[in-house]
């Protein structure tokens, strides 16, 4: 798994580790999590051995390579689908199939925070009235 940003990208160090590793793993996905700066181009944040392809003898080419890559941020592929694509780059089940049990949790957990706040609030509501019906 590799997090992706523009230092990363610049980093000769990263790019090295990146190049290692789909040289000696060329079955396995790359799972690639964007962390840029609002603004910043998808592209920007890869490392040169993240771009392009491989020769069979591991060398960078000039054609295009498209990681498995998931952007949380908000008008990008958002919470659901990123967290779809890292489970499914570390299982190897399709993105369609897990997005529909992603959103659920998610929703789930979204419902489960207002509940929580709710009985959060009631329970002061009762304290303080509480507390001012002793006084």
């Amino acid at each position: 798994m590799l997090i992706a940003s523009p230092n990363a990208a610049g980093s000769k160090a990263v790019n090295e580790e990146v190049l290692c590793f789909r040289r000696d793993h060329p079955d396995r996905k790359l799972i690639v999590i964007l962390d840029a700066p609002r603004g910043a181009k998808f592209q920007d944040c890869l490392p040169e051995a993240l771009r392009f392809e491989l020769d069979e003898g591991g060398a960078v080419t000039d054609r295009p390579f498209t990681p498995l890559a998931a952007d949380p941020r908000s008008g990008a592929d958002g919470v659901a689908t990123a967290s779809a694509k890292v489970i499914a780059g570390l299982t190897g089940l399709e993105v369609a199939d897990l997005l529909g049990r992603v959103e659920a949790a998610l929703r789930r957990e979204a419902w489960r925070f207002r509940l929580m706040t709710a009985a959060c609030a009631v329970l002061l509501l009762l304290l303080g009235g509480g507390g001012g019906w002793m006084l």
